[in-house]
């Protein structure tokens, strides 16, 4: 599977059913990966084909992740930009030259042709070789990619009848169908027996927890409940007032008194606008005392509480 999607046929399909970003292409698996039409025993695949197909993506796969062991600083990116100028027939910088070197992008691109050549010829359209390769010739290349994504579409179009049909090529049977055709049926027979069975053992086992959960109702709370031991033990229900509880409403925080003005035992106030009403309520009972002899209903109070 990794030699196929790593060819040229698979990547000109992803181009062209993929989606962008800027000016970049995405790879969207509903899109390039599931209608994807594989090579088969219908299209020219042999067990040698299938093996060559395979090492040649182990090669590859395993002369990348060298040379990046070797060399931290390499990138893909990197490396297969230096890949694309070598197809296209481009200038080399000084930069790209040492990354030519570091990466070995010459065998890159040998492993690469081999590959092309043997996923062709596993579809059987190795006559599309020579034109997919050439790079040098865009309008002779395009031309063959036209061909190439059409015998795609068309080979898409003859898998999906045949699924329909009921005939699925899977890419790994061994685990894709594991399992298949395996399950097992369940005997209806026995389920009346069984719902019975559980009706009659109900009445006793309610019973049997009844009696089990009585003592338990008259024992001293210790204090390592709720550590560890009684983990698996049934909560009681939330009740209203319960720390914790749902049903628990927040009190209102009490607020500290204002104090009255005219009463010279409460609290005093606390703002500069309440101290300047309590100096004016105080100098006005000092009026009304010096007029009239008598004092304000506030004194009084203050005088029978002994203050």
């Amino acid at each position: 599977m990794l030699g196929v999607l790593s060819s040229a046929i698979h990547v000109a399909w992803a181009l062209a059913a993929g989606g962008t970003l800027e000016d970049r292409p995405v790879y969207n698996k509903t899109r390039c990966f599931e209608p994807f039409p594989f090579p088969s025993d219908d299209t020219g695949l042999t067990p040698e084909l299938t093996a060559r197909i395979r090492a040649l993506a182990e090669r590859l796969d395993a002369h990348r992740k060298t040379q990046q062991a070797a060399h931290p600083d390499l990138t893909l990116t990197g490396i297969y930009n230096v890949l694309e100028k070598l197809r296209h027939g481009e200038p080399l910088t000084a930069k790209d030259k040492l990354i030519h070197e570091l990466g070995l992008v010459s065998v890159l691109k040998s492993l690469h042709d081999e590959l092309d050549a043997a996923v062709l010829a596993a579809y059987g359209w190795s006559d599309l070789g020579a034109a997919l390769a050439d790079h040098a010739h865009a309008e002779a290349r395009a031309a063959a990619v036209d061909e190439l994504l059409q015998r795609l579409v068309a080979l898409n179009a003859r898998r999906a009848a045949e699924e329909a049909a009921g005939h699925v090529r899977w890419l790994r049977p061994d685990f894709q169908t594991r399992g298949r055709h395996t399950q097992t049926v369940m005997d209806v027979s026995t389920a009346p027996a069984t719902e019975e069975a559980e009706e009659d053992s109900a009445e006793p086992a309610a019973a049997r927890c009844s009696a089990a959960q009585a003592p338990l109702a008259h024992r001293p709370a210790r204090a390592d409940q709720g550590r560890g031991r009684g983990a698996g033990r049934r909560r009681p229900p939330a009740r209203a007032g319960r720390p914790g509880s749902p049903l628990q409403r927040p009190r209102p925080l009490a607020r500290p008194p204002a104090g009255d003005p005219g009463d010279p035992g409460s609290p005093g106030p606390r703002s500069p606008r309440a101290r300047r009403a309590a100096a004016l309520a105080r100098k006005l009972r000092a009026t009304k005392l010096a007029r009239t002899g008598q004092p304000t209903h506030a004194a009084r109070g203050s005088a029978r509480a002994g203050i």
